[in-house]
């Protein structure tokens, strides 16, 4: 007795009771061969073997539909790869839509502060105090949403630990990578905003406003 069988498909687990050939009056219907490592690309040799083999012990025997447990997997899997990947696409695309608007967001709060940014030059500000400003206050902002952002995913992904197989739901790099980029996007909407309003005059960043 066998249990957690799937190679009827991967989503129809079935608890099955293996008989002995010579005691069991079912005809056999399939053949499983297993091949040493390194076979597989000798797929149609070993077939041809296996049929050679079969008509020695049964000239009446007829051995078709040959093909290998990674065909078979793969065919099963092809549904759920094409819906991982249309996931990932909008799941890509939702990001880079993001992004742009964090981008915008960060470059708007520069430019909104251009009369402080006038006002503090005025008074001795130097640019490295205009950046650094600059930085602090956006890297607040990304660093409070980075927090939310990251407790909401893990708690979400709780919720999909039954669609997720060989994959850990703690995945650390995933998390680093997307924070590293979201921290790099608002670096760079953060210097090029306030380094040109840290190199132009206060007179002109109060004519702008």
């Amino acid at each position: 007795m066998v249990g957690n069988v799937r190679y009827r498909g991967l989503n129809e687990i079935q608890l099955d009771m293996y008989d002995p050939p010579m005691q069991t009056h079912s005809a056999t219907t399939s053949l499983v061969v297993r091949m040493k490592r390194g076979e597989e690309r000798n797929r149609l040799a070993v077939a041809a073997a296996i049929q050679v083999q079969a008509k020695q012990l049964d000239p009446r025997v007829l051995v078709s539909g040959i093909t290998t447990l990674e065909d078979i997997v793969n065919t099963e899997l092809a549904p759920w790869r094409f819906s991982a990947w249309v996931f990932a696409l909008f799941a890509g695309l939702a990001f880079a839509l993001s992004m742009l608007g964090l981008f915008s967001l960060v470059s708007l709060d520069v430019a909104n502060r251009r009369q402080e940014f006038a006002i503090r030059m005025a008074i001795g500000a130097t640019n490295r105090h205009i950046i650094g400003g600059v930085f602090k206050s956006a890297g607040t902002r990304a660093g409070i949403g980075i927090v939310l952002g990251v407790a909401a995913a893990f708690i979400s992904t709780r919720s999909l630990q039954s669609l997720l197989v060989g994959v850990e739901l703690t995945d650390w790099r995933t998390y680093a990578a997307v924070v590293a980029l979201v921290l790099l996007v608002v670096s760079i909407a953060s210097y090029w905003p306030a380094r040109r309003a840290a190199s132009a005059a206060p007179l002109a960043l109060l004519r702008r406003e």
